[in-house]
C-alpha cells in the first residue's frame, strides 16, 4: 500500500519512476565496477610485493650463505695459524721467547699479539 501511495504521488508530481530506478540500477553498477577494479589493482599490488619479497628473500639466503662460507674459512684459516703458531712456540727455547719478545717490541713493523699466559714447558 505504501509503494502505490509513493508511486502515485511521484506520478503527479511529474517525477518518473523509471529513471529514479535506473539511477539507483546505475549506482549499483558503478560501484559495483568500482569494487572489481580496485579487488583487481589490489590482487596485482598483491604480486608485485609477493614478487619482490621473494627476490629480497633469495638474496638474504645468498648472503646468509656468504656469510656462513667466509665463517668457516676464517675458522679454518685461525686453526692453522694457531696450529703454526703453536708449532713456532714449541720449537723456541725460554730464552728464545723472550729474545722473540723483545724483537717484537723494538719493530715498527711488528704487532705486540695480546698478552697470554706464558707457558711453562
Amino acid at each position: 500500500m505504501r509503494k502505490q501511495i509513493v508511486e502515485a504521488s511521484l506520478k503527479a508530481f511529474g517525477v518518473p519512476v523509471d529513471k529514479i530506478i535506473e539511477a539507483g540500477v546505475e549506482s549499483i553498477q558503478g560501484l559495483e565496477a568500482y569494487l572489481r577494479k580496485t579487488a583487481a589493482d589490489t590482487a596485482g599490488t598483491a604480486r608485485e610485493v609477493q614478487t619482490i619479497v621473494a627476490g629480497y628473500e633469495q638474496k638474504i639466503a645468498e648472503a646468509r650463505a656468504l656469510l656462513d662460507r667466509k665463517l668457516q674459512e676464517q675458522a679454518a684459516v685461525q686453526t692453522s695459524c694457531n696450529s703454526r703458531k703453536l708449532e713456532s712456540r714449541r720449537s723456541s727455547s725460554s730464552s728464545g721467547r723472550r729474545r722473540w719478545r723483545g724483537l717484537v717490541k723494538e719493530s715498527p713493523k711488528l704487532i705486540e699479539p695480546t698478552a697470554a699466559p706464558e707457558r711453562k714447558d
